[in-house]
């Protein structure tokens, strides 16, 4: 399976690099919220560019075959933004 550190599933654990940045960026909080002291994704899906890395916050349902998943959601995020 491909596995990709920097897809992020929609109500899952954001990683430890992105947790302060998500906190002192005001812009972000409706995206993502803190649940027993961790950051998590909520129904919001997108791309959050950090420093030098793209994280993809993609569906749940999306985690079956990541690769064509992240394919396909790239795509149409690509397409709905022309």
């Amino acid at each position: 399976m491909y596995e990709n550190k920097n897809i992020i599933y929609e109500y899952k654990e954001i990683p430890d690099d992105l947790v302060d940045y998500i906190r002192v960026n005001e812009s972000l909080h409706k995206y993502f919220r803190q649940d027993w002291q961790k950051v998590k994704a909520t129904q919001y899906c997108g791309i959050l560019n950090h420093g030098d890395k793209d994280y993809y916050i993609l569906p749940k349902i999306a985690n079956h075959d990541s690769k064509k998943n992240l394919n396909i959601f790239i795509y149409a995020y690509v397409c709905l933004r022309h």
